[in-house]
């Protein structure tokens, strides 16, 4: 009898310790954890880029090491940090990549772009110090870009 009194006692506390890893775990992915929502569009000279990707890489006076990324499909982007969807506050430099696919079948392997090199690179793209916060004005998130 002692010995089922003492499983039944190591059972219930073997739940107890798994319930409460679990409700520390789920705490820590609250919205803190990819941050503020962030979603807009992206076009080309007036026109939705169709495929791409895009990135928002800390500016200096942002300390998150995080870089917030997401897919452009039919110009509309959502970001994710870590998974989870959102950005940490704070200023960015935007990154876009609009690459075609490359024809295995063509003796150049090179993509072509659809888009500026420079909107590639965090340090010259004119999309600079975009600022993400917890309510931005209406549009903040959509980028125009040309060729």
């Amino acid at each position: 009898m002692t010995r089922i009194l003492f499983l039944s006692c190591v059972r219930a506390f073997s739940a107890f310790c798994a319930l409460a890893c679990l409700v520390l775990v789920g705490g820590c992915g609250g919205p803190a954890a990819g941050g503020v929502p962030v979603s807009g569009t992206v076009s080309v000279e007036g026109k939705p880029l169709e495929k791409g990707s895009i990135s928002f890489h800390p500016a200096k006076d942002n300390t998150s090491k995080a870089v917030p990324a997401g897919t452009i499909e039919g110009g509309k982007y959502t970001l994710f940090t870590n998974g989870k969807p959102g950005a940490p506050e704070g200023k960015y430099n935007v990154v876009v990549v609009a690459d075609e696919a490359v024809d295995s079948t063509k003796a150049t392997l090179t993509p072509k772009s659809n888009i500026s090199p420079n909107y590639k690179d965090p340090e010259k793209t004119p999309l600079k110090n975009v600022e993400v916060s917890a309510s931005p004005k209406s549009g903040a998130y959509d980028f125009r870009l040309g060729k």
